[in-house]
């Protein structure tokens, strides 16, 4: 990833999409009079504390809080972000990307390859050993059989394993689209700089 300041912005914005899509809205079943928040506060409102106390309705939030409310039972998820996106333009959205500082790559494209290949044996083991996911969901605060198995399948679909040019044909149009609506924010750039995905560190 190229260091700059148009490259460090458009990443911001992807960060902050990739986020939202992993996010649920987490409903309760009775009616409150406060209205949402988008960010936590000191006193809990817009986090799960705000949920417990009453004060929303509502949250947008992300794994394992999602995970760790739906276990409880006393809440239900009422959309995912990141199906609505699937759905409406057939894509996969960016949910995790590995970057790196392109200087530092091209420096030592063993290692950057070593990395990209040691984190796709993990994803794949991930995928296929579900006798790793109860210690993995103990050291997230789940605690239920069942909530295990729904961190595992809210999980498992979005691993990425393979890196082709689909996926970076799809990430330059889902910055298009992001663009779209942030491109008039300061310091954004007008267009996608050459180079922000890049195969060569593939395994």
């Amino acid at each position: 990833m190229r260091r700059n300041r148009a490259t460090h912005t458009i990443w911001y914005c992807v960060l902050y999409t990739v986020c939202a899509c992993r996010y649920s809205f987490i409903h309760t079943s009775y009616p409150k009079d406060a209205g949402p928040c988008s960010h936590p506060r000191p006193n809990g409102r817009g986090t799960p504390a705000g949920l417990e106390k009453g004060e929303l309705d509502a949250i947008l939030i992300l794994d394992p809080q999602i995970v760790q409310l739906l276990e409880t039972g006393k809440y239900r998820s009422i959309g995912n972000i990141g199906d609505i996106w699937r759905e409406k333009t057939g894509q996969d959205p960016m949910l995790v990307s590995i970057s790196m500082n392109e200087v530092w790559a091209k420096a030592n494209p063993d290692i950057a390859k070593r990395f990209v290949a040691a984190y796709k044996e993990g994803t794949e083991y991930l995928k296929t050993h579900t006798d790793v996911w109860p210690d993995l969901a103990k050291k997230l605060d789940i605690k239920s059989e069942a909530g295990v198995k729904l961190l595992r399948e809210r999980t498992v679909p979005n691993l990425v394993t393979k890196w082709d040019k689909k996926i970076i044909d799809d990430q330059y149009r889902y910055l298009t689209d992001i663009l779209k609506v942030f491109g008039d924010a300061e310091g954004m750039p007008k267009q996608i700089p050459d180079g922000t995905f890049d195969l060569s560190y593939a395994p």
